[in-house]
């Protein structure tokens, strides 16, 4: 069976995922979703679809009708399946982004600039082609330890749960998640009491946000 992946963003990254998805995964076929595409990037290509839409606004949109083995591959600046959570929960009762706690434990922590934690491994760029070997950084040759989306799964306690989706290497720099962990994410999520912390990540590298459910306000 073919795979079908839907890329958000078309920019250097975006580009980079298309031409490396299109290589490996050839009968597949790929969507790319920009609010500003340009068409030139991938006109040589018929079997790729290109969408004008922001990139939350199409999985807020599409991605119920998906099927649920669909590979979404972010390539936009945004922690995408937090945005994407914090969009389709709101109308089952208030829901806002909260605090991520100062220090994780987690390696090479930095703050972004709406409150994501992103940690990881390394301490340098990483090339963009990196293809994430299960064992060792191809750069250091030092071994990883314990994986990342494994590490920040492991943060999870009774008064504080942590829901981590893998990021799953697609081609050499790629990486992207089923349709249906996001669909069983916001599952697991739609009885949330209080707050919880969201994240993605591959072997080496990660983003942590947190989720806050509000006291829905009495109509009476």
């Amino acid at each position: 069976m073919s795979r079908c992946f839907v890329v958000l963003g078309a920019g250097r990254f975006g580009q980079l995922a298309v031409t490396r998805l299109a290589d490996r995964h050839g009968a597949g076929a790929i969507t790319v979703v920009d609010d500003q595409p340009d068409e030139r990037a991938f006109a040589t290509t018929s079997a790729i679809q290109s969408v004008r839409a922001e990139g939350i606004d199409y999985l807020s949109e599409q991605l119920p009708g998906l099927p649920p083995e669909s590979i979404i591959v972010p390539a936009i600046p945004v922690h995408v399946a937090f945005e994407w959570l914090l969009r389709d929960l709101a109308p089952d009762g208030p829901v806002e982004r909260a605090p991520v706690p100062d220090d994780l434990g987690l390696p090479n922590e930095s703050t972004g600039p709406t409150g994501d934690r992103y940690v990881s491994y390394a301490d340098f760029l990483c090339p963009d082609d990196c293809p994430e070997p299960k064992n060792a950084c191809p750069v250091t040759r030092t071994r990883r330890g314990t994986p990342m989306h494994r590490r920040i799964a492991e943060l999870s306690c009774p008064t504080l749960p942590v829901h981590c989706i893998r990021s799953e290497q697609l081609a050499p720099g790629v990486g992207g998640y089923a349709v249906a962990r996001l669909l069983e994410l916001r599952q697991t999520l739609a009885g949330l009491a209080g707050t919880a912390l969201v994240g993605t990540a591959c072997s080496c590298h990660g983003v942590v946000s947190a989720l806050r459910r509000l006291p829905s306000k009495s109509t009476a």
